[in-house]
């Protein structure tokens, strides 16, 4: 988050693609449940970022992409749906309509939304 930041603040070299690969070696070491994280390791991840750096989270890949930077949104978001499993698609949705990709926005929710099974966010 930090190396995304600083490139959206346009800091040069802010090592945003050195970052999303240590994230990447650490991704085999998440508990897994049914294809995705383990809700209870992602809940407690959660709660030992607080609620302000959550926010922040939360609030980047949008930031991202109306910035121009949405190859990095992407990235993120696709993170973040692997951490919430109950968000795959809705995340990067947001992100295509944040970057002006409305109508590829509207066909990514409107099949989410669809889907048998989805709960939560997977359904907003």
């Amino acid at each position: 988050m930090v190396a995304l930041r600083k490139k959206l603040d346009g800091i040069a070299g802010a090592g945003v693609a050195r970052a999303f690969g240590a994230l990447a070696e650490l991704e085999g070491r998440v508990p897994r449940k049914d294809g995705g994280s383990a809700p209870g390791f992602v809940q407690e991840v959660f709660a030992l970022m607080g609620e302000q750096l959550l926010r922040a989270f939360e609030g980047l890949s949008d930031k991202l992409a109306k910035a121009g930077l949405t190859e990095d949104a992407l990235q993120l978001a696709a993170v973040e749906e692997f951490l919430v499993p109950e968000r795959v698609g809705v995340s990067t949705a947001m992100v295509k309509a944040a970057a002006g990709k409305k109508d590829e926005a509207l066909a990514t929710l409107s099949t989410a939304a669809g889907e048998e099974g989805r709960a939560g966010d997977g359904r907003l």
